[in-house]
Parts: structure tokens; C-alpha cells; sequence
């Protein structure tokens, strides 16, 4: 009898052992759960408040998506391209899409207002994103180039170095038609190339002044407009980047 009653007082001890064991781990198991929840919760919650205010625009998205098709179709072409970047700031020269050239647009302070109705001009009623340079004109120049200097212009805008003219610009123009003018300034001193031309020019901007001439002014380092200046041939297309809204 005393054997018996050891027998199952053991048995009780170990059953009442194996039911706190697995009560133990059914709490830890429950306790895991919760926290898993309210991290899952708590991410949720986080995910949702980074998305508040954030709603979708149709209108910026077609924006974006008429851009992206644009620059495709200047990709397609293989020929060089040039960007005025207003999202950052820059001149830009591509060529299948990649940048073979690039330079900060610094405008002259007090110019906010000539900056938005150039971009204005530019894109019209309609939100044209592509015009072709339509005549460039260079006001004056200074030295003679190094031939190093022409082959590396040469080599990053694929034109024989033969043939670039070898002045370092002073001031020059860029001009796509509708009054549109983009006046590109070094800090350098140089010589008229036509002084009859230059007053021409000058005339011309006074007439059309009062039609309403959208004209930009940037500086550039005059080794820098020499690219600019060369690698911008008549005809080349333009490519505008708006500022982002």
C-alpha cells in the first residue's frame, strides 16, 4: 500500500510538474504574440502617418510622365542634347541619355522674376518640354585656345577639335525663336568679333523689348563657355526640366 501511494504521489508531482511547464511556455508563446502584434500595430500606425498628407496628383504625375517621354524620344535620336535643369539648377549636355557635360546655372541676384517667365516662354500655353535652338551669337572673345584644351572639348562633345574656333568667349547668345535668349557671361575681358553685329543685335532687343523678350542671364568660367559655346550648334534640340512644384 505504502509502495502504491509513493507510486502515484510521484506520478502527481511529475504531472504537476509537466502542467507548469506547459503553462510556462503557453505564456511566453502569448506574451511573444502580443508584442509581435503591437510592433506590427506600431509599424502600421508609422507607415500610415508617413503617409498622411501625401496624396496622389494627377496632374504632377502626367507632368512627369510627358518629361520622361520626351527626353526617350531625344535618347532614340543618338544625337547630343541640351538640358536647362531648373529642378537643380543646371546646363546640361546629354548624349543617349548620359551627361557628357554639366555646369551650375548662377543667376545674377534680383533676377527670380526674368528666370520664371524665361521658363514660362518656354513652355508655353501648351507645356512644351522641347524646342530647337534656332541662332547663337557671340559678342566678343579673348586668346587663342591651347590645341590640348580643343582635343578635350573635342573628345566630350564628339566634334573634330579642327574645327572649333579656338577664342575663349566673353559673352554670347543663345536664341530658340519666340524672343526666348539665354546671354551665357565670363569674367573675362575680350575683343568684339563684329561690332556692327553686336549693335545689330542690340537694336533688335530694344524692339522687341516691349513684345515681350524673355531673355536669361547665367556666368560660366570662360573655359567652360568655350564647351558651351561650341557643343551648342544651331538646330541642336533643347530639352527644359521645370522646377518642381
Amino acid at each position: 500500500m505504502e509502495l502504491m501511494f509513493t507510486y502515484f504521489r510521484r506520478s502527481a508531482v511529475r504531472a504537476a510538474l509537466r502542467w507548469s511547464l506547459i503553462a510556462a511556455v503557453g505564456l511566453a508563446v502569448g506574451a511573444a504574440a502580443v508584442s509581435c502584434s503591437r510592433k506590427q500595430t506600431d509599424q502600421t500606425e508609422t507607415t500610415a502617418d508617413k503617409g498622411k498628407g501625401k496624396t496622389w496628383n494627377r496632374a504632377n504625375a502626367e507632368a512627369e510622365y510627358r518629361l520622361i517621354q520626351s527626353e526617350l524620344g531625344l535618347i532614340k535620336s543618338g544625337k547630343p542634347y541640351l538640358v536647362l535643369d531648373f529642378k537643380r539648377d543646371r546646363l546640361v549636355i546629354k548624349l543617349r541619355g548620359a551627361t557628357v557635360w554639366s555646369y551650375p546655372m548662377v543667376f545674377p541676384e534680383g533676377d527670380a522674376g526674368e528666370v520664371a517667365g524665361f521658363q514660362k516662354r518656354f513652355q508655353g500655353d501648351g507645356g512644351r518640354l522641347v524646342r530647337t535652338l534656332t541662332g547663337k551669337h557671340l559678342y566678343a572673345a579673348k586668346e587663342q585656345t591651347p590645341d590640348s584644351v580643343l582635343a578635350i572639348v573635342g573628345s566630350a562633345v564628339k566634334v573634330d577639335p579642327n574645327t572649333l574656333q579656338r577664342e575663349l568667349p566673353e559673352r554670347f547668345q543663345l536664341h530658340w525663336g519666340d524672343n526666348l535668349v539665354l546671354e551665357v557671361r565670363t569674367d573675362i575681358t575680350g575683343t568684339p568679333v563684329s561690332r556692327f553685329h553686336n549693335a545689330m543685335i542690340e537694336i533688335g532687343k530694344v524692339l522687341y523689348k516691349p513684345f515681350g523678350e524673355a531673355i536669361l542671364v547665367v556666368k560660366i568660367k570662360p573655359d567652360e563657355g568655350l564647351t558651351l559655346y561650341h557643343a551648342t550648334p544651331v538646330g541642336m534640340p533643347t530639352l527644359i526640366y521645370p522646377p518642381s512644384r
